[in-house]
């Protein structure tokens, strides 16, 4: 099954040191989200696909997530199998844990996250250069206490492949991501 990426900013709220996307500031309009989403479909035809809202930190503009969203549920359901959102985990809030919640037979969340606090110590907020660890593992929280699904996406770089095996260990054991 093809995934589709779709954009909803570029913005981020991170500096991690590793990040391979260069621009970090544009941002989009939901007209031109969706123009983009018309043009993906119209070539699909009766083909079924999977969507993955990405960034930047995508849920930094979570108003355009959710109407674009609900866009492709009412225009083009018939050929989405499911969409995820893939964040860096630093703005979980009761709008969004709502909205996971309201959609959660069609829309999951998997959360950037390199492991440990040690692993994690290149993943940090631009305002105030501290490692985001403790607010994901605070969010990710949140997450379990409404019965999501949460996955992680973990970047292996040279400075936390040393570390994988705890890293993965530490995501199934304390924070309970499989």
């Amino acid at each position: 099954m093809e995934t589709y990426v779709i954009h909803t900013t570029k913005k981020c709220n991170l500096a991690c040191l590793y990040c391979y996307e260069q621009d970090k500031t544009s941002s989009y309009t939901v007209d031109e989200v969706i123009s983009y989403i018309d043009d993906i479909f119209k070539d699909i035809k009766d083909n079924i696909v999977h969507i993955e809202f990405l960034g930047g930190e995508p849920l930094l503009e979570f108003k355009i997530l959710e109407e674009v969203f609900y866009y492709m549920e009412k225009n083009y359901k018939k050929n989405i199998d499911s969409y995820i959102i893939t964040s860096n985990g630093t703005i979980i809030n009761d709008d969004i844990l709502d909205f996971l919640d309201k959609n959660r037979d069609r829309i999951s969340i998997a959360i950037s996250m390199d492991g440990t606090v040690y692993s994690n110590q290149l993943r940090y907020f631009k305002s105030d250069w501290k490692n985001s660890y403790f607010v994901v593992k605070k969010n990710i929280e949140k997450i379990h206490e409404r019965k999501l699904d949460v996955g992680i996406h973990m970047v292996t770089h040279p400075f936390n492949v040393a570390f994988m095996f705890e890293s993965i260990k530490h995501i199934y054991e304390t924070l309970g991501v499989n």
